[in-house]
């Protein structure tokens, strides 16, 4: 507990830096690519900071920037995470975290929250005052309660915010511009899986290749105001019935 691991670079390992059972360790200026899983990880943690760092270009099919599992506390701050087959940021089963002023492009997604069973939940956690580029996706919130996903700026990704099978989630004053499909989503067909009671609100979407906004019929009692669509390729705002 209580490590430093400061200005340095790592690569081609199966998971660059990991940081397991530890509590108030720290990060700083690490440089990890091309490696097999991950660029990153910590798991059973609590308390930890990773700043100022990069986790880029790790190898396909599964290279990761960075995965969070079962942790909580955790700070990831001032980072770049750019090029990986997989997710940027990987949050998985881990609650009460903080995504802040990260650089995200060209991974799949951005930043995946959650997973497909109940026990991979990711709830409470902050995604705030990132920067998106070209993502498969920019944020994937799969399973998980009561997110913040805010002030974000995402350019060019395939969908922007997608919120599945979640509840209770904020997702406000985000700017998505260019999305290759739809801006905000919530719900799914296929599977016909959808949460309920999330807010959507003052988020400016423009020139999304299909919906700006698009609520699924799975989805129940999410509400979607203040909201701003331009110029999108199929509808500004498409809610779909029951």
């Amino acid at each position: 507990d209580g490590v430093t691991v400061r200005n340095g670079s790592v690569g081609q390992f199966e998971s660059g830096v990991l940081v397991g059972r530890a509590r108030e360790n720290r990060v700083l200026n690490i440089s990890s690519s091309q490696n097999t899983f991950f660029g990153f990880v910590v798991f059973r943690s609590a308390q930890i900071l990773v700043r100022g760092s990069s986790g880029s270009r790790n190898i396909a099919p599964d290279g990761d920037g960075m995965g969070l599992f079962e942790s909580h506390g955790v700070r990831i701050v001032d980072n770049s995470f750019r090029r990986n087959p997989g997710p940027g940021i990987h949050v998985q089963a881990s609650t009460d975290n903080l995504i802040k002023g990260n650089l995200i492009s060209h991974s799949s997604p951005g930043i995946l929250l959650g997973g497909e069973r109940r026990a991979d939940r990711a709830d409470r956690n902050q995604v705030r005052g990132n920067r998106f580029v070209r993502n498969a996706a920019g944020v994937l919130l799969g399973r998980g309660n009561r997110n913040v996903i805010a002030r974000n700026r995402l350019s060019r990704d395939g969908d922007g915010i997608a919120i599945e099978n979640a509840r209770g989630n904020l997702v406000a004053l985000n700017v998505i511009l260019d999305a290759r499909t739809n801006g905000i989503y919530l719900g799914l067909n296929e599977p016909p899986i959808g949460g309920g009671d999330n807010v959507v609100r003052r988020n400016v979407v423009r020139r999304s290749g299909e919906d700006g906004f698009l609520v699924r019929s799975k989805d129940h009692h999410s509400l979607l105001i203040g909201n701003l669509a331009r110029r999108s390729g199929d509808d500004g705002f498409d809610v779909e019935s029951s």
